[in-house]
């Protein structure tokens, strides 16, 4: 339960550990992107929020970054991070498997870490694999290392001379963080901590998500 009574907005698939049911029709084309909202972060930093398919979002394919909800072992999974894979090739997963282990058992990116990689086949010039937290309620964990991988993506973007970053809804969906939550997280890491990029963006694919990110954008942009 929220501060103000409110029920935190859940993910519809909330039994996250039972992977859903595998489809064996061909993948639809990417949704196309819509909205552009933006709001400022700071003098040379624009926040700008879209509705549709990550894996089409690109700004000059020199300065851009997608950043990938990855696993610990930075390949190929489901949900956006599959959909990415999938956009990128399967050149993306055998950059991944090349990482330094930083971890037995072939962990190349730990939770609340992030690893950069070439596209490949993406428009952009680098995927940032972010390793977010599977949810667990009343765990002071889910939200420290959820900060971390939104702060350690950014930290990375900046290392490398990324100008234009985008993220997805990190830890939502099959990972069961509440949308209220993990928006609030992921736009106060995304204002305390761009550095010098020059434009973060978020594209959600469902309209929930969506409509929660401009809603915490606008409570914590006070607009």
């Amino acid at each position: 339960m929220r501060p103000d009574g409110l029920p935190h907005k859940r993910p519809h698939f909330d039994n996250w550990q039972r992977s859903p049911p595998v489809s064996t029709e061909p993948p639809k084309p990417p949704e196309p992107l819509t909205g552009g909202v933006k709001y400022k972060l700071s003098d040379h930093c624009t926040l700008v929020m879209w509705k549709g398919d990550i894996v089409i979002w690109h700004v000059d394919g020199q300065t851009d970054a997608i950043v990938a909800p990855a696993n610990k072992k930075v390949n190929a999974g489901l949900g956006i991070n599959g959909a990415i894979h999938r956009a990128a090739g399967p050149r993306l997963a055998d950059a991944g498997a090349k990482l330094p282990d930083m971890a037995p058992q072939g962990v190349k990116c730990v939770i609340g870490a992030a690893v950069v990689t070439r596209a490949f086949n993406l428009k952009v010039s680098r995927v940032i694999h972010a390793v977010a937290p599977v949810y667990q309620e009343r765990d002071d964990a889910s939200p420290r290392d959820l900060n971390s991988a939104y702060r350690s993506a950014l930290e990375l973007a900046n290392r490398e001379g990324v100008k234009y970053i985008c993220f997805a809804a990190m830890s939502c969906g099959l990972y069961g963080y509440p949308y209220d939550e993990a928006a609030e997280i992921a736009l106060t890491q995304c204002l305390r901590n761009h550095g010098d990029i020059r434009e973060v963006h978020f594209v959600l694919k469902e309209q929930d998500y969506y409509d929660t990110w401009l809603d915490e954008a606008k409570r914590i942009f006070k607009c």
